[in-house]
């Protein structure tokens, strides 16, 4: 027999009872970093940390652009190599 699953909001309520508190300390301009990112995400600065440890950060476009090139170029090296 399958255990009812739990609606959103008890979800969240049961993950919020498996919290433990972390203090860092970051530079002024890392934290100002996160405070833009916490505004333009409309959540606190604790939301934003925590979306970003939960893997919900997306890559930069910049580093999107790299992961792209490096991915080319490799393809293209394959593409190059005798075949054995």
């Amino acid at each position: 027999m399958e255990a009812p699953q739990l609606n959103t909001r008890a979800a969240m309520e049961a993950t919020m009872q498996r919290r433990h508190k972390l203090c860092i300390e970051v530079d002024g301009h890392l934290y100002r970093l996160l405070e833009q990112a916490a505004l333009a995400n409309n959540l606190s600065v604790e939301e934003e940390c925590t979306r970003r440890l939960e893997g919900g950060e997306r890559r930069s476009r910049y580093l999107q652009a790299v992961i792209a090139d490096l991915r080319a170029d490799e393809a293209q090296r394959l593409a190059n190599e005798p075949h054995r």
